[in-house]
């Protein structure tokens, strides 16, 4: 159960981000035709170049590029799906439970941690 709840909170980081990031950069709002290693550097470049205006921003005092993260107003992910754009469609389950044995190895793994030294304090109140 905080296996999954780590997990939730990981994913849910995942969609605010790359909503941040289809909300200030049109290449994220449809898919992108493209090898893996461009998709991978145009990422990279975007989310440092994000970093660098909002960085840039707090030193001039006018923190007006991304005002939603700095008044802790994220928008939910139904909002985000009700605006999507057909950029980045929500994830459904594929497949089925057979995964191989590196893959449930690695999932023990992650229990374990998230079970033991990397669980949080209050991970067990929400719940």
């Amino acid at each position: 159960m905080i296996f999954n709840y780590c997990l939730s909170r990981a994913r849910i980081t995942i969609e605010n981000t790359f909503g941040l990031l289809a909300a200030r950069f049109r290449i994220f709002r449809r898919p992108i035709i493209a090898s893996e290693k461009t998709v991978h550097a145009t990422i990279q470049a975007t989310v440092v170049l994000h970093n660098y205006v909002i960085s840039n921003e707090k030193l001039k005092g006018t923190d007006n590029y991304c005002q939603s993260v700095h008044d802790k107003q994220l928008t939910t992910r139904q909002e985000r799906r009700d605006n999507q754009s057909g950029g980045l469609l929500p994830v459904l389950q594929m497949g089925s439970n057979n995964l191989p044995k590196e893959g449930k190895d690695v999932r023990e793994k992650f229990t374990n941690y998230f079970s033991g030294e990397g669980a949080l304090d209050f991970q067990y109140d929400i719940i």
